[in-house]
């Protein structure tokens, strides 16, 4: 019996591996990420998926091969569902990174929908509490510094040019450092505690950073210093800041402002 208000599927008996697949393919973070934005119910109150909007969702042609791997995948979750030591975050997490494998999506995409999944929509309905302004873990900074590094590394590709990034933290901000360094292969991500005597800067950076946008409002921005070979990316300690999403985002704005340069010197010239 299906609930009032609850949406399910039924086919033959020899559609089964079918429908597992769907299932696993519906639980997936990038189907909430579009479910989100075509769902008029969703994220507001008490959510629901429209019927109109599961209708409306697009869903790969699934190859023979694709059906059995995405059902084996729902069937070791379903055997694995009473554990009582199992943790949603790190359930959805495996299942994005085997829906994103089977299915060829690309890397970014995935980042993007499941960033916004699990940290951007706590700040829903304009809440301003939540995973998104809580301190970014060590872990979160190591997945962030280490898809900066891929990025830049891959826009500099054969070159011999990789990217040295070292992100330093404090309760008042944290600061990347990305140097640029000649090296066949890439270079781990360190992370540090800020020094005592560095405590003070951070802070005065920090307060520098924050722009008064009304007698009660305050908007935090980022900022990048550029020296020799060395950029600095100085933002506050909030996880929102530090997603493998802004990631991306950050290594697009290093990129084009190396291109920029480039462009402003071959004019000169």
């Amino acid at each position: 019996v299906i609930p009032s208000g609850q949406i399910g599927l039924s086919a033959p008996n020899e559609d089964a591996d079918y429908l597992r697949a769907l299932s696993i393919f519906r639980n997936s973070s990038i189907v909430q990420y579009y479910l989100f934005f075509t769902s008029p119910q969703l994220g507001v109150d008490r959510g629901r998926i429209t019927l109109g909007a599961f209708e409306q969702l697009p869903v790969p042609l699934f190859s023979d091969d694709q059906i059995s791997q995405l059902s084996q995948l729902h069937k070791n979750f379903s055997e694995r569902e009473h554990d009582v030591l199992l943790n949603n975050e790190d359930v959805q997490e495996e299942l994005d990174d085997m829906v994103e494998k089977i299915l060829n999506i690309p890397k970014n995409v995935g980042i993007l929908a499941k960033d916004f999944m699990s940290v951007r929509l706590s700040l829903n309905e304009g809440k301003s509490h939540g995973i998104a302004v809580d301190l970014p873990s060590l872990e979160t900074l190591f997945d962030y510094g280490s898809t900066l590094r891929d990025e830049l590394d891959m826009f500099t590709g054969g070159n011999g040019l990789r990217h040295e990034i070292v992100l330093s933290r404090s309760k008042e901000l944290v600061i990347c450092s990305v140097e640029f360094i000649q090296s066949d292969d890439p270079i781990d991500v360190s992370i540090e505690e800020a020094q005592t005597e560095s405590s003070a800067l951070f802070a005065y950076i920090r307060e520098k950073i924050k722009q008064r946008f009304s007698q009660w409002v305050y908007v935090q921005r980022s900022l990048r210093i550029f020296e020799d070979s060395r950029v600095y990316i100085c933002k506050p300690p909030r996880l929102i800041d530090w997603t493998r999403t802004q990631a991306l985002n950050d290594s697009d704005d290093i990129i084009s402002e190396i291109l920029s340069a480039q462009r402003r010197l071959n004019t000169v010239v």
